[in-house]
């Protein structure tokens, strides 16, 4: 794997168990792993401003914002990981 590229990093954690789902694609690079995150978190944040502030927001509103923000995190951890891993190694 080059240096400068993702590692697999698993997703979606039901019930906090590990993924058997959805894994970040290794060898992602860096730029394109993180502007995916960007996205992912720019739509979680528009969801998250339109919620009522005078009720509580559907169950499916939720997990949808649950969802983006862990896809984000596992890009950017993705990131980070191999980062590390180079830079000890």
């Amino acid at each position: 794997m080059a240096e400068n590229t993702t590692v697999s990093v698993p997703f979606f954690a039901p019930a906090g168990l590990p993924s058997v789902y959805f894994t970040v694609r290794e060898g992602l690079p860096p730029t394109d792993a993180l502007e995916g995150a960007s996205l992912f978190l720019a739509s979680a944040g528009d969801m998250a401003s339109e919620l009522p502030s005078d009720r509580l927001p559907g169950e499916a509103r939720q997990w949808a914002i649950v969802y983006l923000i862990e896809m984000a995190k596992a890009l950017v951890d993705a990131v980070v990981s191999n980062s590390m891993e180079a830079s000890h190694g």
